[in-house]
């Protein structure tokens, strides 16, 4: 037997060692997406890394989305659309600035009336 706070440690400290280190900046994170390190990031089997953009200002940005979520998207008329953005809390390593996430709500007609 071992205390809680031993467990805790343990499991903290084995999936760590599961996952390649944090890379200083998001084109050294696009490059492990590329090269198959972080393919457990999925949604229904479908690899969600899309790529890495450079603007002209040499600024990267990381691309995640489900094709199969885009799909059913596009085919539901949403009642209510959201965006959800912050540039407070973003995390620290690699850099980054801003995370956006669109949220689509669809609510049948018939609940309306």
């Amino acid at each position: 037997m071992y205390a809680q706070r031993s467990a805790e440690s343990l499991m903290r400290r084995a999936r760590k060692s599961s996952l390649p280190l944090i890379p200083d900046t998001l084109r050294q994170l696009g490059d492990l997406f590329e090269q198959g390190n972080l393919n457990r990031y999925q949604v229904n089997d479908e690899i969600i890394y899309k790529g890495c953009v450079e603007d002209t200002n040499g600024n990267h940005y990381i691309i995640f989305a489900s094709q199969i979520m885009t799909n059913n998207a596009l085919s539901i008329y949403f009642t209510f659309l959201h965006a959800d953005y912050t540039f407070r809390i973003t995390p620290s390593k690699p850099k980054s600035y801003q995370l956006l996430v669109l949220h689509g709500i669809s609510i049948p007609e018939y609940l309306w009336s």
